[in-house]
């Protein structure tokens, strides 16, 4: 498996792949991988009132457990797509954001 930055980029037997100069490898005999996980329905809540920390701990704990993508279906318009870009920017540790607003 080839891996560019954060990306899987190729999966077949070494044999049949290009193993880019300088590459490093990991032997993960025994070991099982895997892409990040999507959650199509997550309340991530946990902020609000505009006053948004530099860490949220639904947020880490989300990406910690192998989600890397979620979709929160009604949170706080403010407060979930300003966590959409800090996450983005590299500003703040979580999974991609995503979201459809304030439920009405």
């Amino acid at each position: 498996m080839i891996v560019d930055g954060n990306r899987i980029t190729a999966v077949r037997p070494s044999s049949s792949v290009a193993v880019p100069a300088g590459a490093q490898s990991i032997d993960v005999k025994g070991r099982t991988i895997m892409p990040g996980i999507v959650d199509v329905h997550g309340h991530l809540g946990g902020e609000s009132s505009g006053l948004l920390a530099q860490m949220s701990w639904p947020l880490a704990a989300n990406l910690a457990f192998g989600v890397t993508t979620s979709h929160d279906p009604s949170n706080d318009s403010e407060t979930v797509f300003t966590n959409a870009e800090l996450v983005r920017a590299g500003l703040k540790i979580g999974p991609r954001v995503f979201s459809t607003g304030t439920v009405l």
